[in-house]
């Protein structure tokens, strides 16, 4: 099951913005271009894995902000692992919600690991703990609600340090 798409569910809080430049009126996520995310993730494909609706569209605008081509939002397990298998393009980064519906993301963080795809956990039921015992000291993780700001950059830094 996939969260419903941008265009069936967010454009109405779209912000129409007239552009000069080309004549016409541009559909933005409404964010500022002075945030300082913009351009953080150009050219990179980033998975969300995210169950609340709101919170992944919020995550989705933002990704787009900083230049990213967004994959997802994928609600349950079987959807991402399924998404991973049959993607023909690189997943260069992704952001994982640790329990999706009552299911653990570990499955998914295990596929990432073994593609050498770094990720993040952003999470309001894991203990970071028990996620740094599973995946590592470096594990990055985000306990919800926390600054997409910082989940962005981290991201860039991660996909920066891979390269």
């Amino acid at each position: 099951m996939r969260l419903p798409t941008l265009p069936s569910l967010a454009r109405a809080s779209l912000v129409r913005v007239f552009s000069p430049a080309d004549g016409g009126l541009s559909l933005s996520s409404g964010r500022s271009s002075d945030a300082p995310c913009v351009d953080m993730l150009t050219g990179r494909r980033v998975l969300i894995v995210e169950d609340e609706g709101l919170l992944a569209l919020d995550l989705e605008f933002a990704l787009i902000d900083a230049g990213a081509t967004v994959m997802g939002p994928v609600i349950q397990v079987d959807e991402g692992l399924t998404l991973m298998a049959t993607e023909t393009g690189p997943i260069d980064a992704a952001i994982l919600d640790l329990d999706l519906r009552g299911q653990p993301s570990y499955p998914l963080a295990d596929c990432l690991i073994e593609r050498g795809v770094p990720f993040v956990f952003h999470t309001g039921h894991g203990r970071e703990a028990d996620l740094r015992a599973r995946y590592g000291a470096d594990i990055q993780v985000f306990a919800k609600p926390s600054r997409i700001e910082g989940v962005i950059a981290a991201l860039a830094k991660l996909i920066a340090n891979r390269s």
